[in-house]
């Protein structure tokens, strides 16, 4: 296998991606707790969330159409500069103490919308920026780039909105944001080719692959149960656990065990390049159970020591996208 930083794409890549997701780990809790403190009001964390959400499922599957007929690089220096921009007046609003909720919301929107962008042409990318020898090592070093961030992310920003405010947490984000945007601006790659069946066929594909997972059971028993899990538990891990965080362990707190939570996450998915269990898919659905565990620690106000190290189990748990793939491998 060849060295990937011998490809000066793939330095840019690497640095702009390092550099965001930063910015980017550390706003779940900027967010949560700014709009917490200056609305005092759960259901604004909700509204906001949800903006940001619903647009970035609404608008991922013209994300990926756009990263397939438009050059990825601008693809991804146009959503980080969008990015950017939200984050930037969302951070303006909080530190000028002009809180607005509606305005919070449209600039959600408008950071969900660029992710919806930014991920499919980030999957894409990289088979332009190395050669063939390269890409397993490229793969591995951006992967390892990007769980790092999820452990030093959140306790940076708890530490950030603790001692200085989230505000600044958020600004700090939109920064990393527009450092990504001027290193994908580097990246010199050619328009994609489409023809003119792939340019009509868009439907056509969507209806293809919906046949295609209809007629797995494993996989629609899957994707039901965790549609469930995450519809009932969204709210009460993304909205709930920081407004009880807020009461009791604080932002530096709840920082700390959403790192915890990434190492449990990161420490799995060493073990299971190591180890291939028989039954993956019984495995990782059974895991699911234990991401309750935090929950009750938080509801119990439990000490951070005791729902630290419960985040560090169900990080370990949440790896079962991996053993998921594990049973597709296998049919």
């Amino acid at each position: 296998m060849r060295n990937p930083w011998q490809h000066i794409g793939f330095r840019w890549l690497s640095v702009g991606q390092l550099v965001s997701l930063t910015g980017g780990s550390m706003t779940p809790v900027a967010l949560a707790f700014s709009v917490l403190e200056a609305s005092d009001r759960s259901s604004d964390l909700a509204l906001v969330l949800a903006a940001q959400s619903v647009t970035m499922l609404f608008f991922l599957l013209i994300g990926g159409a756009a990263s397939d007929r438009f050059s990825r690089g601008k693809v991804l220096m146009i959503s980080n500069l969008c990015a950017a921009a939200s984050q930037g007046m969302v951070a303006a609003l909080l530190l000028g103490g002009h809180y607005q909720l509606g305005v919070i919301i449209a600039l959600e929107t408008v950071n969900g919308m660029s992710v919806a962008f930014t991920m499919p042409a980030l999957r894409g990318i990289l088979p332009q920026l190395v050669d063939h020898e390269s890409l397993h090592r490229a793969n591995s070093i951006l992967s390892t780039s990007r769980n790092a961030t999820k452990v030093l992310g959140p306790t940076i920003a708890g530490v950030v909105v603790a001692t200085i405010g989230g505000g600044w947490a958020i600004a700090i984000d939109a920064m990393s944001f527009s450092i990504a945007a001027l290193c994908m601006a580097q990246l010199r790659l050619a328009t994609q080719t489409v023809t003119r069946s792939g340019q009509s066929g868009l439907v056509r594909n969507v209806r293809e692959g919906w046949i295609e997972f209809r007629t797995r059971s494993w996989v629609v028993v899957v994707v039901a149960t965790f549609a469930g899990c995450n519809f009932i538990l969204g709210g009460v891990w993304l909205v709930l656990r920081p407004s009880i965080a807020n009461q009791t362990i604080g932002s530096a707190g709840w920082g700390i065990v959403l790192s915890t939570r990434a190492i449990g996450l990161l420490a799995m998915g060493l073990v299971l390049y190591r180890f291939s269990p028989r039954y993956p898919l019984r495995w990782g659905q059974a895991g699911a159970a234990l991401f309750t565990l935090p929950m009750l620690a938080l509801g119990l106000t439990m000490p951070t020591v005791w729902l630290a190290s419960a985040a560090l189990l169900a990080g370990a748990v949440s790896f079962r996208r991996r053993l998921h793939s594990l049973q597709a491998f296998r049919g």
